[in-house]
């Protein structure tokens, strides 16, 4: 069943993505609208998943920082897959893993092993190897350069905040925790929304509900069978899977659903990508 329970995860974390390019085509400069109905749906699938759903002041400031920067995360992944490569911003994604371990080991003094270090090595040589403009694959645009920051350091703070959380409350509160997050991120694209994007607000729901919707559903449910893996398995045992898992599906839904060119050089640096992710995350 656990095996059942992982694949699960790393598919519906993938398949989001694919829907997040899929509304692009259809609610082209309504990013933010979009980003809020993801939101939306994803509260939608914890509100019917979670037994719990009480709140207490503790878990408030662990609420605030998720909410802000799933908001963030939600916003420049789909601003990110409109104008470039899913499978280039996907890794990048998968980068965004070493700020909660860069975390842990400033401030909770947790220690590098080999495994790791040559797993930062490989992680370095991904990053030149898929980035370097070479050939004629997946190029990248200076915008999309300043969106996949700008998701890197708000997707890999989303991480570091679900793993403080669960070291503070020992995962008893993961319900309730997404719950109220994805309450402040709602909002706040809500109002960013409004601002922004004005009037488009049919256009948004007349051509993007359903892809923002399966979207945000996919994203509930790869959380949501997150915390039940890491439940039940080691997280040494669970992130080289699901980061392996992810990548790979992401290239394959890159080429065959999008027709994306990678050169020989990306295609290396996604399997170097890879090999990093599962050896920083086997300690």
């Amino acid at each position: 069943m656990t095996a059942l329970f992982v694949i699960i995860s790393v598919f519906a974390t993938t398949v989001q993505s694919v829907f997040k390019k899929k509304v692009n085509a259809k609610c082209s400069g309504c990013e933010f609208y979009v980003s809020t109905m993801i939101a939306f749906f994803s509260l939608l699938y914890f509100l019917l998943t979670t037994a719990n759903k009480s709140f207490s002041p503790e878990l408030l400031p662990y609420c605030i920082g998720m909410g802000v920067c799933f908001a963030m995360a939600s916003v420049t992944c789909v601003l990110a897959i409109g104008c470039g490569s899913l499978g280039l911003t996907n890794l990048v994604l998968a980068y965004s893993k070493i700020i909660p371990i860069g975390w842990s080991l400033i401030f909770w003094g947790e220690s590098l092993g080999g495994i790791q270090i040559l797993g930062l090595v490989l992680l370095a040589l991904s990053f030149i190897f898929t980035y370097a403009k070479r050939g004629s694959g997946e190029k990248f645009t200076l915008k999309w350069v300043i969106l996949v920051i700008l998701l890197f350091v708000s997707n890999g703070s989303c991480l570091l905040f679900i793993k403080m959380q669960q070291i503070r409350f020992g995962g008893a509160r993961d319900g309730s925790f997404m719950i109220y997050s994805l309450i402040i991120a709602v909002a706040l694209l809500l109002v960013a929304a409004i601002f922004r994007e004005g009037k488009k607000a049919k256009t948004a729901l007349r051509y993007g509900v359903v892809w923002s919707g399966a979207s945000g559903i996919f994203n509930g449910i790869g959380n949501y069978f997150s915390f039940l893996c890491l439940s039940r398995i080691p997280t040494s045992i669970y992130y080289p899977i699901s980061s392996a898992g992810d990548l790979v599906l992401t290239f394959i839904f890159s080429v065959a659903l999008f027709r994306e060119k990678f050169t020989k050089s990306q295609v290396v640096g996604f399997i170097l990508g890879i090999a990093s992710m599962v050896l920083i995350n086997i300690a």
